[in-house]
């Protein structure tokens, strides 16, 4: 299920290293965009590492 916009998410990138948290600010057809605290904007599609967070 996609997440809403609102929603607050976890984003693993193993590829990178890292682990992501932000807010969903758009979502696509296959992806969604997502916010992190600090300003970031980044994409993450559905069918990535992705679960939502409090």
């Amino acid at each position: 299920v996609p997440p809403k916009i609102g929603d607050k998410i976890v984003h693993y990138e193993p590829y990178f290293d890292r682990e992501s948290k932000g807010k969903v600010v758009e979502v696509l057809s296959s992806q969604f965009v997502y916010e992190t605290k600090d300003g970031q904007t980044r994409y993450c599609l559905f069918k990535e590492d992705w679960n939502p967070t409090d």
